[in-house]
């Protein structure tokens, strides 16, 4: 299914099907005594909803390792793109993982009826922000406690028991964290949860730089030129990467590995194409897999790319970023402000423009906030990486 179609179900059948079965809801729902803030007795499973973003549901550890402290007996689900599955499996938190197919209409519903005929949870979150169909599927899973984000809108809050402001002064680690402050749970930390890289994954990495000729005494940067097709407006203009990768490759001995998924090859085998038979340039786009991919930038020296799930990726895996914003801030979305991580952000009047109540959809035509942010003071970033590196002075870790 395509993005604009799913937009297009849940803006015209997705409020109607909410109305419903809000209407339903007595039949589906039962209305119990809940004191927000405080542990919710007999909770035998919580289920998770998140469809969307790998990044979002890295960034939301923080938040589930404080649900499993204060439910320690409770089976935890998800609910998620049945793609998200090779990376949720690194990350060891949750005991079952419910894959929903977002190709295809009959995959999707095929999966749907598979979640419905599941146990019905004690606690349902919903993660994704507003989107009408994630809070249809919450209420239908027949869940005694059902929590979302909601802002004064009558339907959703007739059809929520916990419902949680999604404040945009603060970062989604603290949004996800007010979730489980809501259910209970004290949140010790908002650091994310570390992903596990196997040996056999490692391997796999290395081998695929030793084919392309990799040396591996020379500084490693992975550059990922993409975006998810939910928000393309997130993407730095190609010319910029051009520029900023024809300047590392003349003026640095680093060697650049393109990263990204299949979806991503056409558009990556294209972009390399500038760059005829150079030996400092690989493009492993669509050739690794998930896990090796997240290998892969354990072993980089740093990452280049735009506002995206493998940014969070390298945060992650203690990997130094250079990062791109502008339909969206770092403020709710960015990197940790420290030395490691460098955030290119032009702060336009309008920017940011992509917002959660409108499902991260924006009129924007023309992303001059990101166009704004030229290649050449992206190189200096760059370059003073590599020769802090070199110099031991804090710069990029030897990472191989």
């Amino acid at each position: 299914m395509s993005v604009g179609f799913m937009r297009w179900c849940d803006r015209w059948l997705g409020k109607p099907a909410a109305f419903l079965v809000w209407m339903l809801s007595p039949f589906l729902h039962c209305k119990t005594g809940i004191v927000v803030g405080e542990k919710i007795p007999d909770v035998r499973r919580i289920r998770v909803i998140k469809l969307f973003g790998m990044g979002s549901l890295l960034l939301g550890t923080p938040s589930f390792r404080a649900l499993r402290r204060a439910y320690p007996e409770a089976s935890f689900e998800i609910v998620t793109s049945a793609t998200h599955l090779p990376f949720l499996q690194t990350l060891g938190i949750f005991d079952r993982i419910y894959g929903v197919s977002l190709r295809g209409i009959r995959g999707f519903l095929r999966d749907i009826q598979g979640l419905l005929c599941a146990p019905p949870p004690d606690i349902s979150i919903n993660l994704e922000y507003y989107t009408w169909m994630a809070l249809v599927l919450q209420t239908i899973q027949r869940s005694r406690v059902r929590v979302a984000f909601s802002e004064r809108q009558w339907l959703r809050l007739r059809l929520l028991d916990i419902s949680v402001h999604f404040n945009h002064q603060r970062h989604i680690r603290g949004i996800f964290g007010e979730v489980a402050e809501k259910l209970g749970a004290r949140m010790s930390s908002y650091e994310l949860s570390p992903i596990t890289v196997q040996k056999d994954d490692t391997e796999i990495a290395r081998e695929s730089l030793s084919r392309n000729g990799f040396s591996f005494d020379r500084t490693l940067i992975a550059m990922h030129i993409g975006v998810s097709p939910l928000c393309p407006l997130r993407q730095w203009p190609l010319e910029h990467f051009r520029e900023l990768l024809g300047a590392i490759l003349e003026r640095t001995d680093a060697v650049v590995v393109l990263v990204g998924g299949p979806e991503e090859k056409d558009e990556a085998d294209i972009f390399a194409a500038f760059f005829p038979g150079n030996q400092r340039l690989i493009n492993l786009v669509g050739v690794l897999s998930i896990p090796s991919t997240l290998a892969l930038l354990r072993i980089s020296s740093m990452l280049i790319t735009n506002d995206s799930g493998l940014l969070h990726w390298a945060v992650a895996l203690n990997t130094p970023t250079i990062s791109f914003f502008g339909p969206e801030t770092p403020r709710l979305y960015g990197p940790p402000l420290i030395a490691r991580h460098r955030v290119f952000y032009s702060g336009r009047s309008c920017s940011p423009c992509m917002t959660t109540a409108r499902a991260k959809f924006s009129k924007c035509r023309d992303n001059l906030c990101l166009k704004e942010i030229s290649a050449a003071e992206v190189f200096e970033a760059v370059n003073d990486f590599i020769t802090r590196g070199k110099a031991g002075d804090g710069g990029l870790p030897p990472g191989l």
